[in-house]
């Protein structure tokens, strides 16, 4: 079974490789909005959902994402995404069962000694006006931070 999730995804880091000149912000601002595609010049952390079966940015006209400079280096990529979610559901219980689809996300490239993925204090957030007939969306949610779930992409095994 599958389910389809829509996404505000907020990525932050900080890059210190980037030679930031004061005359690319406005006087007072200390940061700078860029055009989506500047995007693609930047070193990326580049995440990706374990169990996603497609996820993309999501378009209408152009992509929905921005890429805003930081005067102290940070980086914060925003974008709108779509994903199919993949998830083991088990009906024994039927019509008393509860599901529950966990999302798993980490860095394609990188792993943990490069890179660490970590959740923003205020984490996952849902619209409180959102309504699902049948479907409770189970909070609180939980947020977990592991070492990795795929050990054998660097050739470990568990």
């Amino acid at each position: 079974m599958d389910f389809r999730v829509d996404m505000f995804v907020h990525q932050k880091w900080v890059e210190s490789r980037l030679d930031l000149h004061d005359d690319i912000f406005e006087d007072g601002d200390d940061h700078v909005i860029l055009p989506p595609e500047f995007f693609d010049n930047l070193w990326q952390p580049d995440p990706y959902f374990l169990n996603s079966k497609i996820s993309e940015i999501a378009t209408l006209t152009h992509k929905f994402s921005s890429v805003t400079l930081y005067k102290n280096s940070t980086v914060r990529y925003a974008c709108m995404m779509h994903a199919i979610i993949a998830c083991q559901m088990e009906f024994q219980l039927y019509p008393m069962d509860i599901q529950i689809c966990p999302i798993y996300i980490e860095s394609f490239s990188y792993h943990n000694q490069k890179i660490r993925l970590k959740w923003a204090d205020n984490g996952v957030t849902i619209n409180p006006e959102l309504k699902l007939l049948q479907y409770n969306l189970g909070r609180p949610l939980q947020l977990e931070e592991t070492d990795g779930y795929m050990p054998e992409k660097y050739g470990k095994r568990r």
